[in-house]
Parts: structure tokens; C-alpha cells; sequence
């Protein structure tokens, strides 16, 4: 019943990237007065050649990335009746882990890790005592040997200790999904038969591959990245100087990582107001799944240094994998939604005049975009990541676009061909945008945790949102909703959410003028005039979200201010001859 259309398909994708590890093969030296030979000038110890610290890597070695991805699709576009029409189909893909072809990526495995076999760490400076442990504790080499391209390349590839390292994962370090379809569904109904009504709709499933820079990080760990550091000497005798090891900090990924996966649904209305004037009103929604992030599993937890002795000791020395610095493990637990009611009125160009207009409401939330412990994309606390929901960075409640484009009358046939081609035939053009702010995170600058970071999310006490009418660029949000940091519950996180404040908006209107004048011929000569805000609207874009307080008990430091404001008007003006 119905015309059927049938189309299948086959899509094979190869990649391959070879970068090297970017070593400090040529050595870097930093000057700093903590140096014991310091002057107590870094400009001065700079001239002498007296440094902190030179650290300077054994050789430069590759990654050579790899990866294949097959895809399959079917799809039917059946048109049931003269009022509905139906699209089915579905997508199969094999996305095969990424891997290096050198067999240099690896990952740290807790599972492996054997405390007995840890390095004594300094609890005074958290270096390693030399000739204890094991450098490479834990560590897992993807594959089952390295290759003979290795050899020459990697220089760990000839030692005997690395080659033990392998375990028999798999080259990509997962194993590859074989059950990720993707459905499709969508239909378009003819509400009144009339061709001017239409309900439409849609579903699908869709999938990616894990984000390559990830996975690269893990052609520096032990025992690939081999390099020297030493302190408090001079340049003109660096062997003179202090040699200390410190933990290294490495990467890895976790054994189980499902494929990441977005669901998007929408279904709405399109209806012709009049004749070439189109409206739209759709809600659109998005689910992601199994999206990546990392977490830093060799975090402190929340109170480790809050007494003595731990309380004086160095991070290295109390960290959960003693050896290491900070373990950051790529996985692939994330989630996000997206829910939005999107409208738009176009109507195409007719009698001179088109325009365009869309306005969506819409929220975003995610756990995707916290930063703690050094650790980009992951969350405050690894122990406890429920509490970084919320609103996604990219969140814009409201967003409004217009466009137009107005081909003026007047003039355009007026009989004096002096006045028709100097004043008639100009074009105006304008964009119009209105934009919500953007979330922000309130932070303080203590280690109210006790965990050894520089800041945590600030406590919240009342309120933070100001009325419209009471916000200044001073004070933008209410910097008494915030406890002082100095007051913060020691060995504990702040209590506040990730991107619980709102920013300032964001609008602009931009204009145009333009004309082509024919002279001879072929040649024309184009005229335009633009001018970009240009109603010199002041659009802030930035916040001081640090909390500070004085003595007093009063905001300082700029806290709460806005920081930042997009560009003021500019204007252009062009000239273009064609011939």
C-alpha cells in the first residue's frame, strides 16, 4: 500500500594521526626565589643562571593513532497516502576503538596496583625516595607486544620491563561494541489536506566515538615518558644540581566503555500564515548517554588534611596511589539532556521584503564541565559526582535571531535616471540577536576541603539572584548570599551547585545599506555601509565569581562585578569594483 523508496548503504571510515609526545627534549629551566641559591630576584637569578628546577626529556617518541569505523544504514521513505508520508530506518555501527599503531598507549589498572610494591614517598616536599617501588605499579600497556616499527621509535619498546607490562588488552584498551543501532523514525501528516498544515515528527539514536585527546594522554605515562628533572643549581653547571623524582601524574581509561549515544525526538507544527510566510513551533529534546568525561581517582578525600600530621604533610604523600600525582581516567558515565521549544516565522522574498524570525526556550543540563583537582571535564568530587548536575555550560534559557532584508522602493523607477541610480535601488539588511546569560560557578579560594587544591565551590547562605533593577555592573548577583570563605566547615566542600548563577544577556543589532551601481558594460561598482551593534548596546559578558570579603564583611577584590563587555559599535564602509 503507498509508493515505497528504499536506499542502503555502506560507509567505511580509516583515520590515522601520527604526532609525537611533545617531551621537554629541550630541556626547560625555571627561575623562581624558593630556589635555595635564589637571590630573592627572578630577574637577577635569571642573569646568574641560578634555577628552581631544569627538567629536560630523555628523546622524543611518537603515537601513531589509529582507528576504523564501518557504518550501515537502511531506510525507507513511504508515502502511505496523499496526506501522510513516513520515513523508517536504521543505522548499525561499529566503531572500532581508537589505538596507536605503535602499541604506546596504556592505562592504569587500581586492579593491578600492588601497595606493597608503592615508592616511599617525603612527606615533607613529596618527592620519591630513590630505589623504592616500582615505577610503572599498575600500569597496563594495550596489545600484546610492540611491533617492530616500535623499535628505534620507543625507546621503552627494547626494555624488558616494559614488555611485561602487557596483559593482552586489547590494542584500543576496550573492546569493541557490536550492538549499536541506530533506529530512525519520522513522518510529515497533512493536517487539513490542504498543503498549507503539517504535523511533523521524528526520532533517532545516534552514536560517537570517544574523544581522541583523551586517549593520547596515555602515550606519556611510565615507562614511555622518560625524563630528568633537577633543583637549585646554575646553567653553567646543571650537574652541580639537586636531583629529586617526583610522582608522575598519568592517564588511563576504564576497561568498560559503552559507546557514546544521543537520543533526539522532536514534534511539531508547520503552518503558512499567508502566502510565502511560514510559522514553525516544535519542541525539540536530546538525551545523551555514556558521554566522556574524566575523573581523578588519586584525589584526596574531603577531610584527609584536616589534622596533624596530615594536616603539614605534602598531597604526594597521602594520595590513595602513593607514587603517582594526579590519575586522571577517561569514562564514559556522563549524561545530559536538552529540552526546548523552538518557533520561527520566515517569509521568502516577495515585493522587495523577506525576514526571518526564532525564538527558543530551552534548558541544558549536564554533569560535563566541572574542574577540580587539575582534572578538566570532571567533577569536584569523584567520590560524590552527583553533586556537579546542572545547568550545562552551553545553557541559554532564551534565544531570539531576526533577520531582514528590505530592497527599498522608493526611487527604484523614478523617471530621472540621475535621481533612479543615485538614490533608488539601495538595500537595507539587519540582524537582530538576543541571548540569556550563560551559567557561572561561584568559587572560593580556599582548601576548605583539605584536599590540597587552591579553591572549591563557595557555600551558599540565602538568595544569590539580584532583581533586575537592583543589579549595577558592581555588584551584579548578591555577594551576601555567599558564606566567607574563612568561615567555610573545614574538611568539607562548599555547599553550592555547579552554574547556579545566571549572567548578564547578551543583545546586538546590526545593520546594512548597499547598492550596485551599473556603469559600463560589465562594470558595476558595489556600495555598502555597515555598521555592527549599531545601536552601541553595552552587552557584559563576564562575572568575578571569586568570593572575597574584607574586615569588614564587605565584597572585595571585585567580587560580584562584571569583568568584561562585548565589542562597542563599529562601523565599516566598502568599495568594490567588477568588471
Amino acid at each position: 500500500m503507498g509508493e515505497h523508496s528504499f536506499k542502503f548503504g555502506t560507509q567505511i571510515t580509516y583515520s590515522q594521526k601520527d604526532q609525537n609526545t611533545r617531551p621537554r627534549e629541550n630541556g626547560v629551566v625555571t627561575f623562581a626565589t624558593s630556589a635555595r641559591n635564589s637571590t630573592g630576584n627572578v630577574v637577577a637569578d635569571a642573569l646568574l643562571g641560578n634555577f628552581q628546577n631544569y627538567t629536560e626529556g630523555e628523546t622524543d617518541q611518537q603515537w601513531q593513532a589509529r582507528f576504523w569505523q564501518y557504518e550501515f544504514y537502511a531506510q525507507d521513505n513511504w508515502r502511505v497516502s496523499p496526506k501522510l508520508t513516513v520515513d523508517v530506518g536504521l543505522r548499525y555501527n561499529i566503531i572500532a576503538p581508537l589505538y596507536s599503531a605503535l602499541n604506546n598507549f596504556s592505562t592504569f589498572d587500581p586492579a593491578r596496583y600492588d601497595p606493597s610494591k608503592a615508592p616511599t614517598v617525603l612527606a615533607s616536599d613529596g618527592s620519591l625516595v630513590p630505589g623504592t617501588g616500582i615505577p610503572t605499579n599498575g600500569i597496563v600497556i594495550f596489545g600484546d607486544g610492540f611491533p617492530d616499527a616500535a623499535h628505534g621509535l620507543i625507546p621503552a619498546a627494547d626494555d624488558p620491563a616494559a614488555q611485561a607490562l602487557f596483559a593482552g588488552l586489547p590494542r584500543g584498551g576496550v573492546k569493541t561494541e557490536y550492538a549499536n543501532f541506530g533506529p530512525r523514525l519520522g513522518f510529515a501528516y497533512d493536517l487539513f489536506g490542504t498543503g498549507r498544515t503539517a504535523l511533523r515528527g521524528g526520532f533517532g539514536i545516534f552514536y560517537d566515538r570517544i574523544r581522541t585527546d583523551y586517549l593520547s594522554a596515555t602515550a606519556a605515562n611510565p615507562p614511555f615518558d622518560r625524563q630528568s628533572t633537577v633543583f637549585d643549581g646554575n646553567i653553567d653547571n646543571p650537574t652541580g644540581a639537586t636531583q629529586r623524582s617526583f610522582p608522575p601524574n598519568i592517564a588511563g581509561i576504564r576497561s568498560d566503555m559503552p559507546t557514546p549515544r544521543i537520543t533526539s525526538f522532536n514534534f511539531g507544527v508547520q503552518h503558512e500564515l499567508l502566502k510565502g510566510t511560514i510559522l514553525h513551533v516544535n519542541y525539540v529534546g536530546t538525551l545523551g548517554d555514556n558521554l566522556t568525561r574524566n575523573i581523578n581517582i588519586n584525589q584526596l578525600r574531603a577531610g584527609t588534611r584536616l589534622n596533624p600530621p596530615a594536616s603539614t604533610a605534602n598531597v604526594n604523600s597521602l594520595r590513595p596511589y602513593p607514587g603517582y600525582g594526579n590519575i586522571i581516567i577517561t569514562e564514559n558515565e556522563d549524561t545530559s539532556n536538552y529540552h526546548s521549544l523552538q518557533t520561527s516565522l520566515t517569509r521568502r522574498l516577495q515585493s522587495g521584503l523577506e525576514f526571518g524570525v526564532n525564538y527558543t526556550f530551552s534548558k541544558a543540563l549536564d554533569t560535563s564541565n566541572g574542574t577540580a583537582g587539575g582534572t578538566p571535564d570532571g567533577p569536584e568530587d569523584p567520590y560524590n559526582i552527583g553533586r556537579d548536575y546542572g545547568l550545562s555550560g552551553v545553557h541559554r534559557a532564551h534565544n531570539f535571531n531576526g533577520y531582514f532584508i528590505w530592497q527599498i522602493p522608493f526611487l527604484r523607477e523614478a523617471s530621472n535616471p540621475l535621481v533612479r541610480g543615485a538614490l533608488g535601488g539601495w538595500d537595507i539588511n539587519g540582524v537582530i540577536v538576543y541571548q540569556s546569560g550563560q551559567p557561572f560557578t561561584v568559587t572560593a579560594p580556599v582548601d576548605s576541603a583539605r584536599i590540597g587544591v587552591s579553591s572549591v565551590r563557595a557555600t551558599l547562605i540565602g538568595d544569590p539572584n539580584l532583581s533586575s533593577d537592583q543589579r549595577t555592573a558592581a555588584q551584579w548577583f548578591n555577594t551576601a548570599a555567599f558564606l566567607n570563605p574563612s568561615l567555610m566547615t573545614p574538611g568539607e566542600f562548599g555547599n553550592s551547585g555547579r552554574n547556579i548563577l545566571i549572567g548578564p544577556s547578551f543583545n546586538r543589532v546590526d545593520l546594512g545599506i548597499a547598492k550596485v551601481f551599473a556603469l559600463t558594460g560589465r562594470m558595476k561598482l558595489h556600495i555598502r555601509a555597515e555598521a555592527f551593534n549599531a545601536f552601541n548596546s553595552v552587552s557584559f559578558t563576564n562575572l568575578n565569581t571569586t568570593v572575597r570579603f574584607d574586615a569588614a564583611g564587605n565584597p572585595t577584590g571585585g567580587f560580584g562585578a562584571v569583568t568584561a563587555a562585548a565589542p562597542a559599535r563599529v562601523m565599516e564602509f566598502g568599495v568594490r569594483l567588477t568588471f
